[in-house]
Formats: structure tokens, C-alpha cells, sequence
């Protein structure tokens, strides 16, 4: 009843956010950074917290202040541009918001900073991918999956919720899309899923760490490539660029559709293997996620995805 609550208000209230976004100018126009040809609106957020709510005020009331926080935060930053000290200092409150509502164990400072980091991490993680139509959404609907198999009770609540929002913003977010997320929706679904990596770390949760931080993979991947390839070319982290791996797979002559459902599909697949080592020793699961991640470095290493590529016409 609540998973399907939440499909339905999010797929009114993502048209009603859409609406809004142009009434209030509140656009992604076309740019050089850009891959789209005409004006999307923002809010596609406002759809997924709404869904997200049910689950949320359902299991977990007090989280609704620092989701809340975050989708505020995004759209003010949507609406005249926060500069990155201001953004990264309302992270860190809404991370450390996090950490008080859901604990590690009992509450420690070392407890809150690391989920405070976590929120970092995943809400900058989520908006580097959100790049392609249809790619955060569908990433992060994947990762919702993978914690709803994992985790049980009110965690399992939340992840389903955020999961039916994701699938009711995408029916808009497909192929030619006619909503974004915006910066609003990355730092709700950022913290979001930062939230449940945290409830993964408690003991006796259903997951270990290194499980947890698999089902989260590919944007954690995405942030780690683009560090180091900005750092090679001796960047700011937090420059812009259209060098991602989507990016680059979307240069070589994929489609919007296919360069999104092939990142989509190794997000899948590190999901696929976090359930895998989800029930097997703390130990195993960092192992599995360090083996993975050392993999994928490689990888990126020998196909050129760590390095820049030209844009093709």
C-alpha cells in the first residue's frame, strides 16, 4: 500500500513540478556542457520526494528534515547558482542531520563525520552522473533495488519508496526528456542513498559495508575517474567537463538511449554482486568491493576511459 502510494503521487506530482519549473523559469538551457537542444525543466526532485515521504514518514519521520534539507538546497542552487564552499558546507549539515537521525550503533562524533562524509560523496556522485536522460534516475532505482533485497523493516520501506519515485520520475525522464532532476533531485537521491549505506553498516543489518558500497558502484566509479582525470590534467574536482564514462561512450557513437542503458547495466551488475556477499562476513564484502574497484581501474586504464577523449561530430 505504501510502495504503491508512493508510484501514484509521484507520477501527479512530477507533471505538477514540471509545470511549476516553467512557470518559475526554473530550466536547464542548452550549453556547451550540454546535450540537450532545448530548455528541460527542473524539479523532477519534487516527484521523487514526494514519494519518498510515504516511506520516510512511515518508518523513519524525523529523516524527512535533512531529505527535505537537501531537495531545499538543490533548488535553491538550481535557481541562482550557490558557490561550491556554500554547497559544500549545506552538505555537510544535512549529512550531519543524517547522522543523528540514524546512528551508527551508539551516537559517536566518528559515527556522524562519517556519515556527514557519505552524504558528501553520494550527493556529488549522483549529479556527476546526471548527465544523460534517464541515467541518475535509472542508476539510482537499481541501487533502491539492491537495498530493498538486502535490508528489512523500515530501511527496506524507505528503499522501496525511493525506488517506486525513481520509476514514476522516469516515465518523464526517458528519451527525449522532458524533466531533469536537477540539482535538487541529486542531493535528495544523494542523501538518500547515503542514508541507507549507513543503516547497510549497522551490525546485524543484512549487509556489510563493502556490500553496501557495491550497490552504490557506479557512481562512486564515476567520481573516482573524474578526481583522477581532472587531477592528470591538473583540474579542479569540481571543474566541469563532458568527459565521463558516459560521456566518452556517447562521443564514440552511442546513443543517448544506449550509452545510459550500458552504464545502467554495470551498475546492475556491481548490484548483482553486492547481494551476492550481502549476507557473507565483513570481511568478504570489502574484499569483493576492493577486488571489484581495482578491476575497474584497470579496466579504465587500458580501454582510455581514465583519459579524455575528442568529441566526434
Amino acid at each position: 500500500m505504501v510502495v504503491a502510494g508512493a508510484l501514484i503521487t509521484a507520477l501527479v506530482m512530477t507533471p505538477v513540478a514540471m509545470w511549476t519549473a516553467r512557470r518559475a523559469g526554473l530550466v536547464d538551457h542548452p550549453g556547451p556542457l550540454k546535450v540537450h537542444a532545448q530548455p528541460v525543466a527542473y524539479l523532477g526532485g519534487v516527484g521523487v520526494a514526494s514519494a519518498l515521504a510515504w516511506g520516510v514518514g512511515t518508518a523513519r519521520p524525523s529523516l524527512l528534515v535533512p531529505l527535505g534539507g537537501a531537495l531545499a538546497l538543490g533548488i535553491v542552487d538550481d535557481a541562482i547558482g550557490l558557490s561550491p564552499a556554500i554547497r559544500l558546507a549545506g552538505e555537510l549539515a544535512i549529512g550531519v542531520a543524517v547522522g543523528v537521525c540514524v546512528p551508527i550503533g551508539d551516537p559517536t562524533a566518528l559515527g556522524v563525520v562519517f556519515t556527514a562524509l557519505a552524504t558528501v560523496v553520494l550527493c556529488n556522485a549522483i549529479n556527476m552522473i546526471d548527465g544523460l536522460d534517464g541515467l541518475a534516475g535509472a542508476t539510482a532505482a537499481v541501487a533502491a533495488v539492491g537495498f530493498y533485497v538486502v535490508l528489512a523493516g523500515d530501511a527496506a520501506t524507505i528503499a522501496a519508496t525511493l525506488a517506486a519515485g525513481l520509476l514514476a520520475f522516469l516515465v518523464f525522464n526517458r528519451p527525449p526528456a522532458r524533466v531533469y532532476l536537477g540539482d535538487g533531485g541529486t542531493y535528495l537521491i544523494g542523501t538518500a542513498l547515503a542514508t541507507l549505506l549507513v543503516i547497510s553498516s549497522r551490525s546485524g543489518s543484512g549487509a556489510s559495508f563493502g556490500a553496501a558500497a557495491l550497490l552504490v558502484g557506479y557512481p562512486l566509479v564515476e567520481l573516482v575517474f573524474t578526481v583522477l582525470r581532472r587531477a592528470r590534467q591538473g583540474k579542479s574536482p569540481l571543474s566541469g567537463d563532458r568527459h565521463h564514462v558516459y560521456d566518452q561512450l556517447h562521443q564514440l557513437g552511442a546513443s543517448t538511449l544506449v550509452a545510459s542503458l550500458s552504464c545502467v547495466a554495470f551498475q546492475a551488475i556491481l548490484v548483482l554482486v553486492g547481494i551476492g556477499v550481502a549476507r557473507e562476513s565483513g570481511s568478504t564484502g570489502v574484499v569483493a568491493a576492493g577486488a571489484c574497484g581495482m578491476m575497474i581501474l584497470l579496466a579504465g586504464s587500458l580501454t582510455g576511459f581514465l583519459a579524455p577523449r575528442t568529441r566526434r561530430p
